[in-house]
């Protein structure tokens, strides 16, 4: 039977029939392997070690001295210090739910353009505490680029020490008339320090101390008796101070810091601040 598959004679074949004739390496399905084209392609294919994108720069890192951020935040913020104050935890609270800021305040702290961080150094107890703490709280809480925390002075005082390495912390205590607010820029360098009250309170006080001599000895006074009586004039002190606060006294303490604040702005900004 013929095979049904047409023969040719090998030297007579289609035009259009190629046959591979050579190896792999010679030519490729009828079509010679272009040694020449092969070479250009190549050099136009760099390794990838030797390839280079245009990549952008990264920002700036700005670095931030990790151990005074930690020192910071370990301080307790008002509200941690709040439940700590048996005596005068209610009283504070109290005191802030009574402070309305005046609107130019207001205003000025919502749109303060620097980022400060505001240690407020206190001793619980001290009448002063009680009556400027609270309204320098709440003025802060409305400021979004603004953070406060609190150290009392009974506290371990390491984060003091971190945040400004270059006090003598003992000697500071002894010198301050406590609650003393030291106000840090971001990079953690002492901007301004602020305490213990406005001065428009400084009258009040001096009147007050003139009808109670024996106040200040009274404090160095460990006997029995010392104490009561210290006891009894610090909280008639509180009192008057809260009388004092709510006749005015608090929107002197409000207006006295925030112009403390706008100091620390360069004249630019503070422009844009005070418009």
């Amino acid at each position: 039977m013929q095979d049904s598959m047409t023969q040719f004679p090998d030297d007579a074949l289609p035009e259009d029939a190629q046959v591979d004739t050579e190896d792999e390496f010679g030519e490729v399905d009828g079509a010679a392997f272009d040694d020449e084209a092969a070479e250009v392609v190549a050099a136009d294919i760099a390794p990838a070690d030797e390839v280079q994108t245009a990549a952008p720069e990264p920002p700036p890192v700005r670095v931030l001295p990790l151990d005074r951020t930690l020192a910071f935040n370990h301080c307790q913020t008002y509200a941690m210090f709040l439940l700590e104050q048996e005596d005068q935890g209610r009283l504070l609270t109290q005191r802030y739910a009574e402070t309305r800021l005046l609107p130019a305040v207001q205003d000025a702290m919502a749109h303060y353009p620097d980022i400060l961080s505001i240690l407020a150094l206190v001793d619980g107890e001290d009448p002063d505490t009680v009556a400027v703490l609270p309204i320098i709280t709440r003025l802060v809480d409305s400021a979004p680029r603004i953070q406060l925390r609190v150290l009392a002075d009974e506290d371990d005082l390491t984060a003091l020490a971190m945040l400004l390495p270059d006090l003598d912390v003992d000697a500071a205590l002894e010198e301050w008339d406590l609650p003393q607010f030291l106000i840090f820029d971001e990079d953690w360098e002492l901007q301004g320090q602020w305490g213990p009250r406005p001065a428009a309170v400084e009258r009040n006080l001096e009147a007050w101390l003139s009808r109670y001599p024996d106040y200040e000895a009274l404090a160095e006074d460990e006997s029995e008796a010392g104490l009561a009586r210290f006891a009894e004039l610090t909280e008639k002190l509180v009192q008057e101070m809260r009388i004092w606060y709510n006749s005015g006294s608090s929107a002197n303490c409000q207006t006295e810091f925030c112009d403390m604040l706008t100091s620390l702005q360069a004249p630019d900004e503070a422009g844009e601040v005070e418009r």
